[in-house]
């Protein structure tokens, strides 16, 4: 494990790597969203990982972030990747909403963040999309 990586991104990354369902639908109840996700015909293993995040900034304005990773077909650990993908994007928004003023900011460094600890974790050979 890397020395970045916070509490709160384990324990994020951990709960993203839970067994999931082949398909399923979800409604997010405070947040005028749906969830959902199909392994499809090819595939045999649902690498996807999709998250909603409510939270608050420095002056205290609610912020919701919304984020899909998918593991990359071919490559080692596409499961593995997705969860640590959206644990580093999820946790770097929420320390950075309490120190910068601008989400763009907030979102960069989390991408930033991801990829070097997917790329560090799994020496290149694993990926993951984000969006």
């Amino acid at each position: 494990m890397s020395q970045r990586q916070s509490n709160l991104q384990v324990q994020l990354t951990a709960w993203l790597m839970r067994r999931t369902a082949v398909s399923g639908i979800r409604r997010v109840a405070p947040v005028s969203a749906a969830l959902a996700t199909e392994v499809g015909e090819v595939r045999r293993e649902n690498q996807d990982r999709i998250a909603i995040a409510r939270g608050r900034d420095r002056l205290g304005q609610p912020f919701t972030i919304a984020a899909l990773a998918d593991g990359i077909g071919g490559m080692r650990e596409g499961t593995e990747c997705a969860a640590l993908t959206l644990g580093c994007l999820l946790s770097v928004v929420a320390v950075e909403a309490h120190t910068s003023s601008d989400p763009r900011q907030w979102l960069l460094h989390g991408i930033h963040t991801a990829n070097d600890e997917v790329h560090t974790k799994q020496y290149g050979e694993g990926g993951s999309t984000l969006a």
